[in-house]
């Protein structure tokens, strides 16, 4: 019996310093030295006196093994965060603990691989804020993103695109590859905005969580839908796609899927943008389809520009009025396309249409705070006026320069940016004034109420005369 009894302690022995070696495995080597500054940081950390928790984290992270917690790495990020943000540090401290924090990201990712999405996000981001060269920013957007994907946080794929744009300024790469990357980069956020709406559509209402959930899929797809304006802005604003490239880019996208309207508004989008591309096959065919598609002010402007730069006079006058009548286009975005309209037709002898546009103008935007079309649409109504061929007398004659100096003089109180160019076209027709002895011949006298006919025009002034 006592035999048997002694085995069963034996046993019992082992069996317990099995388990004991199971729950301390996990610590490392050292677990005594580990459990203890796990618990001298976690104390500190919970207190938010992250000064002293920090040199205790330290050493906990030094026994540790990376199996001890995943928040070892959570805490730690924090702390360091915390350091690089509140502390005045050498370039040499500064430099080591941002080490430090990018390595925590790696290790967390390789020990708890169901963080790695987000902790490779967050490697992004906190790159963005604390490396110090964009070259070693740009590694770490270029790894996020080639591990994450389309789960690539849109912040990161901004920043990736912003470092582009900047090598590309910088002359460290060509325009090709800045396209390349625009392109892959809208790829990534197009998934990305597929996936979430799929996501979204799959959420039960009623279903566990189901608030939360639903608002963060509509925060990630505003943040989706924001970003990838922001990047196509920024791309579009570089002017680093010329027309060509452009055309070979799209060209073959565009063949392989004629009817894919989400391309289509790309293509017109990026090639309105462009310079030179308003005779272009690609932009025609693709700007006049996406208006029978989907008509929009958008599509009819673009139009219009394409057709005014065939000299389809009449069709280019006609897609910018059909622009202007969408209910989409509010007041300010009218006055754009007014004066765009007024400037095209003076352009062709249309001069009665191009005063009525400019007229247009400054009736929308005597309404607004900021005029901004208003002054230069008085400056195109007075050189209208100053280019009509009156007949009549001498007076009848040389009476379009009193209106044409009546709108240069408005013009020039609207926008100080042409009061210069405005003062010498004044000064150039007021010598073009009729002599007082001339106007009173036809008992006319300076300072009279005159209404002028010209040009299929009529306007009121007052007589001014040179002496």
């Amino acid at each position: 019996m006592k035999r048997i009894a002694a085995l069963v302690f034996v046993s019992l022995g082992i069996f317990s310093a099995v388990n004991v070696f199971a729950q301390d495995s996990k610590y490392g080597d050292n677990p005594v030295e580990c459990k203890k500054y796990i618990s001298f940081y976690t104390d500190y950390y919970k207190q938010n006196d992250y000064d002293r928790a920090l040199p205790n984290w330290r050493q906990a992270y030094s026994f540790c093994p990376a199996t001890a917690s995943s928040n070892l790495f959570l805490h730690g990020q924090n702390l360091l965060r915390h350091e690089l943000d509140s502390k005045k540090l050498t370039n040499i401290e500064r430099e080591g603990i941002i080490d430090t924090l990018m390595l925590l990201f790696d290790q967390r990712s390789a020990a708890y691989p169901k963080t790695r999405l987000a902790q490779m996000n967050r490697k992004g981001l906190d790159a963005a804020k604390y490396l110090p060269s964009e070259s070693q920013k740009m590694v770490v957007y270029k790894q996020v993103i080639d591990i994450n994907g389309s789960d690539t946080d849109p912040q990161v794929i901004f920043f990736y695109m912003l470092g582009t744009l900047d090598y590309y300024k910088d002359g460290k790469v060509d325009p090709e590859k800045v396209i390349t990357a625009y392109d892959s980069m809208m790829a990534l956020l197009e998934e990305a905005g597929k996936n979430n709406a799929a996501a979204m559509a799959a959420l039960e209402p009623g279903s566990k969580d189901y608030d939360k959930n639903l608002k963060s899929a509509v925060k990630d797809s505003t943040a989706i839908s924001n970003t990838k304006n922001d990047v196509e802005n920024l791309f579009i604003a570089s002017r680093v796609a010329s027309c060509e490239n452009l055309v070979e880019l799209f060209t073959p996208r565009y063949e392989a899927d004629p009817d894919n309207i989400e391309l289509i508004e790309k293509i017109v989008g990026m090639l309105n943008n462009a310079d030179d591309c308003n005779k272009n096959d690609l932009y025609f065919a693709t700007a006049t389809k996406l208006y029978q598609m989907k008509p929009s002010y958008t599509a009819a402007y673009s139009l219009f520009r394409l057709n005014a730069g065939r000299d389809n006079v009449n069709e280019a006058i006609k897609y910018i009025e059909e622009a202007i009548a969408f209910e989409e286009s509010d007041a300010e975005k009218d006055a754009r396309m007014y004066y765009d309209l007024a400037r095209y037709c003076s352009a062709n002898n249309r001069d009665s249409k191009a005063i009525a546009a400019a007229n247009s103008v400054i009736r929308l935007e005597s309404d607004m705070e900021t005029k901004t079309y208003t002054g230069k649409a008085y400056q195109l109504i007075g050189r209208t006026w100053a280019g009509f061929h009156c007949g009549g007398n001498e007076i009848e004659r040389v009476a379009k320069y009193w209106i044409a100096v009546d709108y240069l003089q408005r013009a020039r109180s609207f926008d100080p940016e042409i009061a210069d160019e405005c003062g010498r076209a004044i000064a150039a027709y007021s010598a073009q004034f009729p002599l007082a002895v001339d106007a009173a011949n036809y008992d006319i006298i300076n300072g009279q109420s005159y209404t002028v006919s010209c040009g299929g025009m009529s306007a009121s002034t007052t007589v001014r005369t040179r002496l």
